[in-house]
């Protein structure tokens, strides 16, 4: 019953609607049983095997179950694929390409079928045109089988040895590069699950070595799907370390592909290199056309997908560096479905704590502390997360006027940090701190090694994407200035926005 109640509960109201006449139209004569499951479905969602099986057919062990179960799914799986379904579903709506390998493969079969019936002048004229098809749409293993049909169906040896021949080799040369481009697209992103903070330079640059090997190829055996596989992967490498020229060539070059070939036409792919354009230009302080690029990105990405909700999150930040926290709150509510559908996901536990930053820069630290608590499965991120929302903390206790709670927060900040692995700025910051509690707290007078400490922090970057949403160094000199942290952070990322005067303009 899993099977069925999975696909079932897959199924849009028209697509149950086309499975009921489906249902009917393949029934002859008695109980229909197939309908009788999916009504008796609908009315006990959480049904088990055996209560099914009592149900229909009075005894919970019944082989006739077993065998309406199979004929089942089978129905199922064809309504999900009529074309009728497919041109109605907003997911193929927005994945074209996906639509019409499907369609090619019914293509494909429906020539298999005709072929067996003696029909071979229909087959042959379905499969020609489905060869060419996927030829148009950058589809290499569907042209390939396709042609392999039409070699197979060959009356001469002429037609097998000519331009079949050629064809076929083409098609299985481009297929090849489209395997080793998507292996290596594969590699690198099982290789950032997980490790992206301990991902060392070594191991991207030894990635990167493989890359040549991949343009080589396509030099003689081109395919547009290898050709994007190895711009995206050049593109995460080019992230990694932070090569914003190249980034500006490797995004310029996506882009182009992706508008000159149908058969890369996916709305997620046309909306990805936007994304990454935003974060670079983030990076940059640019945050203006940062929140364009986001805008850009999000009219392709479907609303209720994960990939739109990374990208709202973005704008969040996007938006509270722009000094529009209100702004940034309303992007936040629109994703209030996604924390109430997915509490455990990461990304709830950001959405939380981007709301608690705003509060935090607008001085509502009460409200801000209230909100904390709904971030902290963030702090499963030993690594990362967790050694920011800690100073986070300590900085929200201590503008509370907490101190003695502060002081014990830092001490298991001190343990953290001797346990965990992080960045060198958390370890400065926490150094930062240990001398700010020797200096009973006293932003007005401070001591020696408390301007050390803020010296070594300036030397080391500060990621406006992550947990450091009110920039340490800043809260600092806003404290010492009597200043609030807000109008100083918007007027200090001004500042550097002028010194980082590369922006993209595709």
């Amino acid at each position: 019953m899993d099977t069925i109640r999975k696909l079932y509960h897959s199924f849009s109201k028209s697509e149950v609607r086309y499975l009921r006449d489906y249902l009917n139209a393949f029934h002859h004569k008695g109980d229909n049983k197939s309908l009788e499951l999916i009504a008796a479905l609908e009315k006990y969602p959480d049904i088990s095997n055996r209560e099914m099986a009592t149900l229909l057919y009075g005894d919970p062990q019944s082989k006739a179950f077993i065998m309406l179960k199979s004929r089942l799914v089978e129905k199922m799986l064809e309504t999900l694929s009529l074309s009728a379904n497919l041109q109605n579903n907003p997911l193929f709506r927005d994945d074209p390409a996906s639509s019409e390998a499907i369609r090619l493969h019914k293509e494909i079969i429906n020539a298999t079928v005709l072929r067996r019936r003696g029909l071979n002048d229909l087959a042959i004229e379905i499969l020609t045109d489905a060869a060419e098809q996927a030829r148009k749409q950058g589809m290499p293993e569907l042209r390939l089988t396709a042609l392999v049909h039409l070699r197979n169906m060959s009356k001469s040896a002429e037609e097998v040895t000519g331009p079949l021949r050629a064809a076929i080799h083409e098609a299985r040369d481009a297929y090849l590069s489209d395997l080793e481009g998507i292996e290596l697209y594969d590699e690198y992103h099982v290789m950032m699950i997980g490790h992206h903070h301990t991902l060392t330079d070594e191991r991207v640059r030894e990635f990167e070595a493989r890359l040549p090997e991949l343009r080589a190829r396509l030099e003689t055996h081109y395919s547009p799907r290898a050709h994007y596989y190895s711009l995206v992967c050049q593109q995460y490498i080019n992230d990694h370390f932070e090569r914003l020229d190249a980034s500006r060539q490797t995004f310029e070059e996506l882009l182009n592909l992706l508008n000159r070939e149908p058969g890369l036409g996916q709305r997620n792919r046309m909306g990805t290199p936007w994304f990454q354009l935003a974060q670079i230009e983030i990076k940059l302080r640019h945050f203006g056309k940062g929140l364009e690029a986001l805008e850009q990105c999000l009219e392709y990405f479907a609303p209720k997908k994960s990939n739109a909700v990374s990208a709202s999150i973005y704008k969040a930040f996007a938006q509270i560096y722009l000094g529009d926290a209100e702004g940034a709150v309303l992007t936040l509510g629109n994703l209030k479905w996604f924390t109430q559908d997915f509490p455990k996901d990461p990304k709830s536990g950001i959405i939380s704590y981007l709301y608690t930053c705003t509060y935090f820069l607008t001085q509502k630290y009460k409200e801000a502390w209230e909100l904390l608590s709904e971030s902290e499965d963030l702090m499963q991120d030993k690594q990362g997360w967790n050694g920011g929302i800690r100073a986070f903390e300590i900085m929200l206790l201590i503008e509370r006027g907490h101190t003695d709670m502060a002081s014990a927060k830092i001490e298991s900040m001190r343990k953290h940090i001797g346990k965990y692995t992080v960045e060198k700025r958390i370890h400065l910051i926490h150094r930062f701190f240990q001398q700010l509690e020797k200096n009973s707290y006293d932003f007005s007078q401070p001591s020696h090694e408390m301007q050390e400490a803020m010296k070594n922090i300036h030397l080391t970057d500060w990621e406006p994407l992550s947990y450091e949403v009110s920039r340490f160094d800043t809260w600092v000199r806003a404290k010492s200035s009597g200043k609030g942290i807000y109008e100083l952070l918007l007027q200090e990322l001004f500042e550097e926005a002028e010194s980082h005067s590369t922006s993209f303009s595709p």
